[in-house]
């Protein structure tokens, strides 16, 4: 298979993704060790990966680095965002799927507000968010 093939299609898949990243230099970076990451053998280290796909010839590879410390994007969303797309496309329609999900940013919460409050929150959360 052709790699710029795989790395077009990929990225068409990808780029439904644009809206869980604030500014477009932080979603380039996410496509291209993405991309990498799917086509370099062996151990997956982000040295290795922006080598294999010549990426380290455009930019210094602090850039890749400082893209999971500095990059302004919503994880969230994005998880949410895959998520989605698995179940709408290896999940038939009408059928139930039924999920585990860490509710450790709510337990937190729960230190702060009474059982009650914290049992309304999660399941709010889980009403909000019916693919998680």
């Amino acid at each position: 298979m052709n790699l710029l093939y795989l790395s077009a299609s990929f990225y068409h898949i990808l780029n439904t993704f644009t809206s869980s990243f604030k500014n477009k230099q932080s979603f380039n970076n996410f496509v291209t060790l993405t991309i990498g990451w799917l086509l370099t053998p062996g151990r997956k280290t982000i040295t290795r990966i922006i080598q294999t796909i010549g990426a380290d010839k455009r930019k210094h590879h602090s850039c890749f680095y400082n893209f999971f410390k500095r990059a302004k994007w919503d994880i969230n969303h994005l998880v949410y965002g895959v998520l989605k797309m698995i179940v709408i496309t290896l999940i038939p329609e009408g059928s139930i799927v039924h999920t585990v999900g860490d509710d450790i940013l709510i337990r937190q919460e729960r230190e702060k507000d009474s059982r009650n409050r914290y049992i309304q929150r999660l399941c709010s959360f889980y009403q909000e968010n019916p693919c998680l």
